[in-house]
């Protein structure tokens, strides 16, 4: 069981991008990891040849399109998911893949791996 949903997100199609498009999902509850948290614990930042900057835990059968695949050569996001997470659209993720995790229980869940899109530094 992955720890306790602490905020939530909302996820916007490829077609449809935060802040002017339509989110597909709001308020989905979620934990968002940075991973910088976990150097030097063994995990270097990049899946192949995708660079990750966090993820993000959501309820089993949250809908988040990710066709990329991470074994792949080359980056192409053509398709791929964008997150915010909390109220406010300025911080933005988009997907490079999904994993599940715990499939058929209770505690089922997908994990959301995520590269940022604005950085934070833009923020107030």
């Amino acid at each position: 069981m992955p720890a306790p949903f602490i905020t939530t997100c909302s996820i916007w199609p490829s077609f449809s991008p935060p802040p002017g498009g339509t989110p597909r999902s709001v308020n989905v509850p979620c934990r968002l990891v940075d991973m910088a948290l976990l150097q030097g614990r063994g995990w270097s930042g990049l899946v192949g040849s995708l660079f990750v900057t966090h993820y993000l835990t959501v309820p089993g059968g949250t809908t988040v399109n990710c066709p990329q695949d991470p074994t792949s050569s080359g980056i192409g996001f053509a398709g791929n998911d964008y997150v915010t997470v909390g109220p406010d659209t300025r911080l933005t993720f988009i997907t490079v893949f999904v994993t599940d995790h715990l499939v058929g229980t209770p505690n089922e869940y997908r994990r959301v791996y995520m590269c940022q899109r604005t950085p934070p530094a833009t923020y107030p």
